[in-house]
């Protein structure tokens, strides 16, 4: 099983567990679907939170696949998978219940995408962020190069973005793409920020002004 939800209390977490490095092939967008969709339908889950087991969070979206399916022809097979990855990240970032990012190794193009799409990103100090797939001529097609700006900025996101490059934990919390390092142990940490949260320590950040001429390099 390449997805599964573990309850704990009030907390609902869909663990990827698709090794080496958690691609999100499209059993794992089924599963986190079909798993998402039975929290929100469970009144006892306050919280929804997506984990990995493994180095990674997740490195992005099995690329070789998608460019199986084009040679093979199968371009409507392509653009519906797509279009259903689009459906689920909307329903996630509408999401009535919190949703949270544990991010706790690579996080990278897609797995970065899923990540934006919740309400907040909290990582281990070993994590680390980018969009590789620019260096292969893919652009972030999962609303990446909506929401990343939104999160950190039209001229850090642009940067990122057209790089290709990486980063670390510490610079992610820097440029506020994430909103909590946790060192120690994960899982009490993303209790306790969960706590801070539900009894108002923790400020909702403001979204930087989206300025067209900040994204200058």
């Amino acid at each position: 099983m390449v997805v599964e939800t573990r309850i704990s209390g009030e907390l609902g977490v869909i663990v990827i567990n698709n090794p080496p490095a958690n691609f999100l092939t499209v059993e794992v967008f089924h599963g986190l679907k079909d798993e998402f969709e039975q929290l929100q339908k469970n009144d006892e889950i306050k919280d929804i939170i997506f984990y990995a087991e493994g180095p990674s969070f997740s490195a992005g979206a099995d690329v070789n696949a998608i460019f199986d399916l084009i040679k093979s022809g199968a371009r409507e097979k392509v653009k519906e998978t797509i279009w259903g990855l689009h459906e689920f990240f909307l329903a996630v970032d509408n999401s009535p219940k919190p949703t949270i990012a544990a991010v706790n190794g690579y996080c990278l193009g897609g797995g970065l995408e899923l990540a934006l799409v919740c309400d907040y990103i909290l990582a281990v100090p070993s994590a680390t962020f980018g969009f590789p797939e620019v260096g292969l001529g893919i652009i972030p097609g999962l609303g990446g190069t909506q929401r990343f700006p939104r999160k950190v900025g039209v001229k850090e996101a642009t940067r990122l973005i057209m790089s290709a490059r990486q980063i670390p934990a510490e610079k992610a919390l820097e440029i506020g793409l994430v909103d909590r390092v946790i060192p120690g142990d994960f899982i009490e940490g993303i209790r306790d920020f969960i706590s801070e949260v539900e009894s108002g320590g923790v400020k909702t950040k403001e979204c930087p002004a989206l300025n067209p001429a900040d994204a200058d390099m």
